[in-house]
């Protein structure tokens, strides 16, 4: 089993993750990532579309942005 946890924060800075864990980042507006998720080559996770498509139903994503 395999959680997918997400987390919604507001930060001022921007990421900073361990080199020897992520090999890049990259900021994109929830739509665009949406978007990706949605298309079949996306090469997401199957997780993160799940994720995504139940993020996207729920709206809660929608409404943090909304504030």
């Amino acid at each position: 089993n395999e959680l997918c946890p997400v987390f919604l924060c507001r930060i001022t800075t921007g990421p900073d993750p361990s080199p020897d864990e992520v090999a890049d980042t990259r900021w994109v507006s929830w739509e665009a990532y949406v978007d990706k998720a949605l298309s079949p080559a996306s090469g997401l996770s199957p997780w993160s579309v799940l994720q995504v498509a139940e993020l996207r139903e729920d709206g809660s994503v929608d409404r943090f942005l909304a504030r």
